[in-house]
């Protein structure tokens, strides 16, 4: 009952890297725009790029390093929740409302 088995690819590297709000970025969160509109938000998706060798942010649900961003340019982004916790936002490539975390 204290031992728990943890899925390696579920783990989350921290990047180096933390937003303008000072919340460090980890593999696997999930971005979004601090501007607010009322068709809601694009979310990216925070990975390792293998190719290029740096974090890249990408649209959801395929992490394609040609429609994609280095993570430095994108810093001033929201994190709205995490590809293994926030499964719901998945769903939609648009976020209607969030909250930061």
């Amino acid at each position: 009952d204290t031992e728990f088995f943890v899925f390696k690819d579920s783990v989350s590297r921290f990047t180096g890297f933390c937003n303008s709000s000072g919340e460090e970025i980890y593999e696997g969160d999930l971005l979004a725009s601090r501007d607010t509109n009322s068709e809601g938000m694009p979310v990216h998706l925070v990975f390792w790029d293998r190719n290029s060798e740096e974090w890249k942010v990408g649209s959801l649900p395929v992490e394609d390093p040609l429609l994609s961003n280095p993570l430095d340019n994108c810093v001033d982004q929201v994190i709205v929740g995490h590809v293994f916790t926030h499964q719901h936002l998945l769903s939609s490539s648009k976020v209607d409302y969030f909250k930061t975390r």
